[in-house]
């Protein structure tokens, strides 16, 4: 460091001892205090919380950052790592930004711990989304999924996810005691969640993920002579256990989502559709009724959000272009009452 840069590190040390916010360098490593946070973390969450953490600490964050000292990690260190995680491992931007939100997370309790003095992550500039757009079916495209589904265990999960926007842990999670198919209703009671300890009924992703959907009448008919199918294997198979699930396995337990999301996957190959995912589904829900002119609180009541910014800052490119319809509706009546007065 030059003589001036010393100086101003000297003034800064001495201004937070007089304002008693300074904190001694920690000698801990990155790494060593990730495992710290990760066991304090870790409490009261789900094992699929956890797995998450695991994961994301093990095998992005400690390999990239963990032999830094806590007290050298910059915010220049944390943009290299974000930049590489994209450009050099090709991860979407959306699980770096992933990543990027649990290493925040656990710096902010470093500061809370008084191992850090701030947070060097706060002044991070991340990088724009890629792609700001969310992937959704058209009509066609609908067509084809529905079309290759039928007659398969997957139509009928993947016909509610574009009547309803369900998530896929929510319709997995499905018991014929939340449908009430005289009144064409669905109650959103809880998720299947998916970890290294297998599978298990949770809570829905917040409190406004519980909610009633209502569902057009062709899925209600389509529900009610699944339900009847349903009673005749349930008859037939000794082996059967009768959970109430709407959407079991074979032998009447609980599907792994994760099965759900690979078999959804193999049909949008091959149906040329190598892009989609099971949650375009709930994309295309939102977009279609969003352009069908629902009101946006209505759509994200129905999604489940937590808020209606959710809403508005995940499909602002459908708003946009309805914008940009109404501008021309717009033209064309102003048109009209011009040649009227003509």
């Amino acid at each position: 460091k030059t003589e001036g840069e010393a100086k101003g590190v000297e003034a800064t040390i001495l201004a937070e001892v007089y304002s008693g916010t300074y904190v001694e360098p920690s000698t801990q490593t990155d790494a060593d205090f990730l495992d710290e946070w990760r066991a304090h973390a870790g409490r009261g969450r789900s094992q699929r919380t956890r797995d998450q953490y695991r994961i994301i600490c093990d095998r992005h964050l400690k390999p990239a950052l963990g032999r830094l000292r806590l007290a050298q990690l910059r915010p220049l260190h944390i943009e290299k790592f974000m930049t590489a995680q994209v450009e050099e491992k090709g991860l979407a931007q959306a699980t770096v930004d992933k990543h990027f939100w649990v290493l925040h997370k656990a710096l902010d309790r470093a500061v809370a711990w008084g191992k850090l003095p701030r947070n060097p992550a706060d002044q991070v500039e991340k990088p724009g989304a890629q792609d700001a757009s969310v992937r959704s079916f058209d009509v066609e495209e609908q067509t084809a999924i529905l079309g290759r589904a039928a007659g398969t265990w997957l139509y009928g999960p993947i016909l509610v996810a574009l009547a309803t926007g369900m998530r896929r842990g929510e319709i997995v999670a499905l018991r014929w005691r939340d449908i009430d198919l005289d009144q064409r209703v669905v109650a959103v009671r809880g998720s299947v969640e998916e970890s290294s300890s297998g599978v298990s009924m949770g809570r829905t992703k917040t409190e406004a993920s519980m909610r009633r959907v209502r569902i057009p009448d062709s899925v209600a008919a389509f529900l009610a002579d699944h339900r009847q199918k349903q009673r005749i294997l349930a008859r037939a198979v000794s082996t059967y256990r009768d959970h109430g699930l709407v959407f079991p396995r074979d032998d009447g337990d609980m599907k792994r989502p994760s099965v759900v999301t690979g078999q959804f996957k193999e049909l949008c190959v091959a149906v040329g559709l190598s892009d989609g995912h099971f949650h375009c589904l709930r994309h295309t829900f939102a977009t279609e009724m969003l352009r069908a002119g629902v009101p946006v609180k209505v759509v994200s009541e129905m999604l489940g959000h937590r808020t209606i910014a959710i809403t508005l800052r995940t499909y602002a490119h459908v708003l946009e272009d309805m914008q940009a319809a109404a501008a021309v509706q717009a033209g064309t009546l102003l048109e009209r009452a011009r040649a009227i007065n003509a």
